[in-house]
């Protein structure tokens, strides 16, 4: 009699898929597959001992009866070579066994293989709000060939009857599992990760409810991997489409996704760059490499095609040339679930993890045009990094064209000029250099920039007055020698009330040729001296004097070096009575009077001796008052 544990070599050992009915001796051989069983614990029993039977505690064994069949065992000592006569296999539940056993003579040969070695494979079925395919997909894991499977399912807090209907189901399960269940919806990457922080298994397979697995699926694989080496993380394989009724749809998944004349195996990275094209019910992961690569990425609405990256980044995937699942259509999967915004969103934010590699610039210029078309502020923060890491003219043009908001239709007329570039063949990469703001408006956006869409821009800055994109307005003012740019950006420092600085706006656009700029000895001066150089002659004195009154009242230090300009050029007393009350501090409420008593005086024709004593007593009367 042989008993213990030997290592198996020069033999395989036919495996049956499914389910066999105890009463069913015969092997139909189109279901057989043969599989390489490594280490195994064998029994050579007399057909009589039938109560050996009982110290086996793993669910499933494979029995060798009437037959001829030789095993070469090698239990570390010796080599030995069994020969089993009257050999044929099956594949039985253990509560079958004696029921077999009692149709066969006492002296029946039977070799007993406890699959203990075969490794555990941890499969993820992950539901929310499923109810009405949630079984096919479990009933597709329970219906694997592959006898170790530890099921986990994990319910993102449905707001269907999923947890009833999945709990019904596994009252009739007979292998292990665990069902972990949300308090509150955590998202799909939080729930694949609690999928797979709970597994235990040597490999890990995640599946959504609304797919399903083919019955070879895990062995496969399992095969696949078990004769790998430490280069191969991963294997996957190809989809059969289904409807939301499981009906078959016309071409596989793969197909569907990306055009290979092959389907890569082994590097796939460069390709998985270019697109994801990997069904997600078809992959079986080593568990070991996550402890490499880290889990699921939590703030991404998807995370599938982040993992197979990162995955093809560190380790080669297989491709196993077979369809092992099937992929349903339906409008409440993922990909009709996810805006084209938070799709954007996630692929941005994939993509900055593999800055330097061949990165699709095509698509991600698609991203980019979404993006600033659609004013989509939670992704710009991302593609803008994105942009200056890869320097790309597209992209950074995008998120300045974002920035400073340029009409969506001037805004596309820039892009679509770069995209002709690209298709031409321009990489459309830069320098750092020339990747600042005023470099890409200079030579992208200003070309095909009406003279109104400027002007409509600036008087935008300036009513807004966003110190970066004003630096941008004196920065243009100077290389379009535009006295309109130079005024928005003057009126918005000096803090001009927009109704004054519409006014200001009108009159310069509107008078003939008072949009040449002048600079002073072709060097940028003191605000002040470019108001009066530039702005100044082209004001009414009402506008000046409106402007003279804000500097006063909102006590604006910048602006009132401006009045005291004013005061100088014009010999206008309403101008020196406005510096004056500003550099005694009198009180805005006593000094509104005074100013507006001061241009009454200037109207009816006073002369500026008499008003010079008025402005003076009526100073030191309000500090002596007020102060």
């Amino acid at each position: 009699m042989l008993s213990g544990k030997f290592k198996v070599f020069d033999c395989n050992i036919v495996y049956l898929p499914g389910h066999i009915n105890p009463g069913d001796t015969t092997l139909p051989a189109e279901n057989t597959k043969e599989i390489p069983f490594g280490i195994a614990e064998m029994r050579y029993l007399p057909g009589t001992q039938h109560e050996e039977f009982n110290n086996i505690h793993s669910e499933c064994v494979i029995i060798a009866l009437s037959g001829s069949f030789d095993v070469k065992l090698d239990d570390g000592a010796n080599k030995k070579t069994v020969h089993l006569n009257k050999a044929s296999f099956g594949l039985y539940l253990k509560a079958g066994i004696q029921k077999q056993l009692a149709k066969f003579s006492s002296d029946a040969v039977c070799l007993i293989l406890i699959p203990h070695y075969l490794p555990l494979v941890s499969v993820a079925a992950i539901n929310y709000n499923n109810s009405k395919t949630v079984i096919e997909t479990l009933e597709s894991i329970r219906d694997q060939t592959y006898p170790n499977i530890e099921l986990i399912v994990v319910d993102d807090c449905s707001t269907e009857n999923d947890v009833d209907v999945i709990n019904d189901w596994l009252k009739g399960y007979s292998k292990p599992y665990k069902f972990i269940m949300h308090e509150a919806n955590k998202g799909i990457s939080a729930t694949y990760n609690s999928g797979l922080y709970s597994s235990s298994g040597k490999y890990f397979s995640t599946i959504d409810t609304d797919d399903a697995m083919l019955p070879e699926r895990i062995a496969t694989q399992v095969q696949i991997l078990e004769a790998s080496d430490e280069k191969i993380g991963a294997v996957y394989s190809d989809a059969y489409v289904m409807d939301i009724n499981s009906a078959k749809i016309d071409g596989l998944f793969i197909q569907r996704h990306r055009k290979f004349s092959e389907v890569p195996s082994g590097n796939i990275y460069n390709a998985l760059l270019q697109g994801n094209y990997i069904p997600v019910m078809s992959v079986l992961i080593k568990r070991a490499i996550f402890d490499d690569i880290g889990g699921y990425d939590e703030e991404l609405y998807d995370n599938d095609y982040d993992m197979w990256l990162r995955i093809a980044q560190k380790y080669d995937v297989v491709y196993s040339d077979f369809v092992s699942s099937r992929y349903r259509i339906r409008p409440g999967s993922l990909s009709f679930v996810i805006t084209s915004n938070e799709w954007n969103y996630t692929d941005t934010k994939i993509f900055l993890k593999h800055v330097g590699a061949p990165l699709p610039m095509g698509r991600i210029r698609k991203i980019a045009w979404d993006v600033y078309t659609t004013d989509d502020g939670d992704t710009i923060p991302f593609l803008k990094e994105l942009a200056d890491k890869t320097l790309d003219r597209y992209l950074l043009t995008a998120c300045l064209l974002w920035k400073i908001g340029i009409p969506k239709d001037a805004g596309v007329m820039v892009l679509d000029k770069l995209n002709e570039q690209a298709v031409a063949g321009d990489t459309l990469q830069t320098n750092e250099s020339d990747a600042n703001d005023l470099k890409l408006f200079i030579n992208e956006v200003l070309p095909v920039m009406p003279v109104d869409m400027l002007h409509n821009m600036a008087r935008r800055f300036y009513i807004e007055n966003d110190p970066r994109n004003l630096s941008l307005l004196s920065q243009l003012a100077d290389h379009k020698r535009s006295r309109y740019l130079l005024a928005a950006h003057l009126l918005a420092q000096y803090r001009i009330p927009v109704e004054t600085g519409d006014v200001v706006l009108r009159i310069i656009n509107e008078v003939p040729g008072q949009d040449a700029y002048y600079p002073i000895n072709g060097v940028r001066g003191a605000d002040a001296r470019l108001f009066m150089k530039n702005i100044y002659p082209a004001l009414p004195l009402e506008v000046l004097k409106a402007i003279g009154c804000n500097a006063y009242c909102n006590e604006n230090e910048d602006l009132i070096l401006l009045v005291k300009e004013l005061a100088e050029k014009t010999n206008d007393r309403y101008f020196k009575a406005a510096w004056l009350l500003w550099k005694f501090k009198i009180r805005i409420p006593v000094g509104a009077i005074i100013l507006e008593r001061i241009n009454e005086y200037c109207k009816i024709g006073k002369s500026n001796l008499f008003i010079d004593l008025c402005i003076y007593k009526d100073i030191f009367e309000g500090r002596l008052k007020y102060n």
